[in-house]
């Protein structure tokens, strides 16, 4: 399990002071002396112990890489005068990092920003929805920290596992008759997966084999023209998640007029 840095009560301090006076955010919080003790921490800064925040994040999501993609952070009750930020953390990393932080004044971005992540709504003081919109690439898996605060006080705390799926389809594009398809699912980060399984069209199941580091592959060989369709990427996370699982339509496309080639084989005499 990765070792979570975990930052003493005057990085809050600085960070809500940040907000309030339209200064500008540290870029580093790597410095700050960590605290060991799990009950220290929670003291404080307030948040759970390491251990709870990797094992039972609030909520956890798969989103296709590249498509539009909502963390979200929602509480009625918090408005009026009040602050969020969200900040990442990959699994891999040991330290949270500001992706942005915004009051009723003004809006910061921060070392982990990047241009597709922005607030889903910009008047949160008087909807209640905190919630980050983005368009996830692979390196952007990671566990996202939502905290809405009003001065010092925590209102709101919520962390969310970021899953990002990217699929590959061999061969790409229309599929040769007699051909063998070949259907790649990969999930970052796959520490975070417990299975992935893949459905042909008439939700009939198919033969998977996970290979480290490369995906869940599944074959079929003799591809026909009634093989077209919609296949289907089922992927479980481990965790707390509000989905079960998380379903995804991948379209193959048989060509009528086109039969593969086989050019490698050798006849005996």
């Amino acid at each position: 399990m990765v070792l979570l840095v975990i930052y003493q009560s005057h990085l809050w301090r600085t960070l809500s002071n940040s907000v309030q006076n339209n200064s500008s955010f540290p870029a580093d919080y790597s410095n700050t002396a960590p605290i060991t003790s799990c009950g220290e921490r929670e003291r404080e800064t307030l948040l759970p112990c390491q251990s709870e925040l990797d094992k039972n994040w609030s909520d956890a999501v798969v989103v296709r890489e590249g498509t539009l993609a909502t963390l979200v952070c929602i509480d009625e009750n918090a408005t009026g005068a009040v602050s969020v930020n969200w900040m990442v953390k990959p699994l891999g990393n040991n330290r949270w990092r500001l992706v942005l932080s915004a009051n009723e004044r003004k809006e910061f971005s921060g070392e982990a920003a990047k241009d597709h992540m922005q607030l889903s709504d910009h008047n949160f003081q008087e909807s209640g929805v905190f919630s980050l919109s983005l368009r996830p690439q692979r390196e952007d898996a990671a566990l996202y920290l939502c905290l809405v605060k009003r001065r010092q006080k925590i209102l709101k705390e919520r962390v969310i596992l970021l899953a990002v799926l990217e699929v590959t389809v061999v061969p790409p594009g229309l599929v040769p008759q007699y051909s063998t398809l070949r259907l790649i699912a990969n999930v970052q980060p796959e520490i975070a997966v417990s299975k992935i399984t893949w459905a042909a069209p008439g939700d009939i199941s198919m033969r998977t084999e996970k290979i480290p580091k490369f995906g869940t592959i599944t074959k079929l060989p003799q591809v026909q023209n009634n093989d077209d369709g919609a296949y289907v990427c089922l992927v479980y996370l481990k965790g707390n998640s509000s989905s079960p699982f998380f379903a995804f339509n991948v379209d193959v496309n048989v060509d009528a007029d086109r039969v593969a080639s086989f050019t490698n084989i050798v006849h005996g005499e």
